[in-house]
């Protein structure tokens, strides 16, 4: 470390200085790199062991408060098969004291560490459930409101729709009105005109009457005065015949 070597370098396998020491026991070793030389707890070698698995593999309780004080997680899981989690070294190797230190601090089995993964896969399987459940209704609420809306919007169109057409109905018939008002004026004016017509016509039929009696009139008057002349002329006559006979 003088010379300026990580405290975290590691070997072929990927174990470092602090897991060589956790496998050992060696506390002291332990507790300079960690607190002089700030060693990292939680590098996993290339079998994903850290030092808490060799320190509880081995039962050293010492150095696995000292590792879990220094902030290294309980549930590292190996990389093979098996996922081992230091607990399950612990449980392994029967160090009852060391497990129950490690479940006192948040430690887990694999077999737990599966229960959680399969409860978290059910929750997300219900979550999506659930989520996809809501989703439909919500599409569904959304096709009943857009349904509601077409609706409301068809009902307005024949609204307007009937309106229309009884205004033009209404003005249909108000022209109708209009036009048979129309004929109507236009009947009772030719009536007027006709009696006017009819006054005017009896007026001028008595007018002319009046003029022939009068013609009539005076025709029989100069006709009588012609007899009466022609009369007087003939009595004349007749008596100047008999002057004259008288004279002879």
């Amino acid at each position: 470390m003088e010379n300026g070597i990580s405290p975290n370098v590691q070997d072929q396998a990927g174990r470092t200085p602090l897991q060589c020491a956790a496998y050992g026991g060696y506390i002291t070793c332990m507790a300079v790199l960690l607190m002089e030389n700030n060693a990292d707890p939680n590098i996993q070698d290339k079998e994903g062991r850290t030092a808490l698995h060799w320190s509880c593999n081995n039962g050293y309780l010492d150095a696995v408060k000292l590792l879990l004080n220094s902030n290294a997680f309980p549930n590292h899981m190996e990389h093979n098969e098996e996922r081992y989690t230091p607990l399950d070294y612990a449980l392994l190797g029967e160090h009852s004291e060391v497990t129950q230190y490690m479940l006192e601090h948040g430690a887990l089995s694999i077999a737990a560490i599966q229960d959680i993964a399969a409860a978290s896969i059910q929750a997300l399987y219900k979550g999506f459930t659930v989520r996809k459940a809501f989703t439909e209704r919500k599409q569904l609420l959304m096709r009943h409101e857009q349904l509601r809306k077409d609706a409301a919007k068809k009902r307005e169109e024949e609204q307007r729709r009937r309106e229309a057409e009884q205004q033009i109905s209404l003005a249909r018939t108000e022209k109708q009105r209009m036009l048979l008002a129309r004929a109507e004026q236009e009947q009772l004016s030719l009536a007027e005109t006709m009696k006017e017509l009819s006054v005017y016509e009896r007026e001028a039929g008595g007018g002319a009457n009046t003029a022939s009696k009068a013609e009539q009139t005076n025709s029989k008057e100069e006709t009588r005065k012609h007899r009466g002349r022609s009369s007087l002329t003939a009595f004349g006559r007749s008596r100047h015949g008999l002057n004259e006979k008288q004279v002879k």
